[in-house]
């Protein structure tokens, strides 16, 4: 959209431009006329026809205004390249962090997963050695909080990478496509 509107404005330049240009101008037109009378010398008067003109002309002087036109035009074009480039970096730049956000939050969530085993395993180790009298009740509930937060860890890791990925298909384009 930006690009186009650099188009436009390339355009009015040399609209404005063409302004100093000598130019010509066409007329046509057709006449036709019947008029009818009851009294009088004539009775019918009836004409028809075809007209035409042509007309060339040159704009000599007009008070500068052509030339504050074009420089006034430039300038918006300038900006408006100014602008897509800014707007260009400020795309890009979203695009590397949505990017890496997405990259850490898979990262996160393999880690929270391998977590989640490790935790799962401990809990069980934790079961087995209550079974034999090894540990205590309390110890086994650590072990059963700490799998249960190590569960809610990787639920929240998963909700931030589909979050992270969302994110990144929206500043790419993607997503609406």
């Amino acid at each position: 959209m930006l690009r186009q509107n650099e188009e436009i404005l390339k355009q009015s330049i040399k609209e404005t431009k063409s302004n100093s240009l000598p130019f010509l101008q066409l007329n046509t037109g057709y006449t036709f006329m019947r008029n009818q009378s009851e009294a009088g010398f004539v009775f019918l008067n009836r004409q028809n026809g075809i007209n035409a003109s042509l007309i060339a002309g040159w704009t000599i002087f007009n008070g500068g205004r052509n030339n504050k036109l074009i420089k006034e035009r430039e300038i918006n074009l300038l900006n408006q390249k100014y602008e897509s480039e800014q707007s260009l970096q400020f795309i890009n730049s979203q695009v590397t962090v949505q990017t890496k956000t997405y990259l850490l939050s898979q990262q996160m969530m393999q880690l929270e997963k391998q977590n989640l085993k490790d935790a799962f395993e401990l809990y069980q180790i934790s079961v087995e050695r209550y079974k034999t009298g090894k540990s205590n009740f309390i110890e086994t509930l650590e072990m059963q909080r700490r799998h249960e937060d190590a569960q809610m860890r990787y639920a929240n890791a998963l909700y931030n990478a589909k979050i992270a990925e969302t994110e990144l298909l929206k500043v790419s384009g993607d997503l609406v496509k």
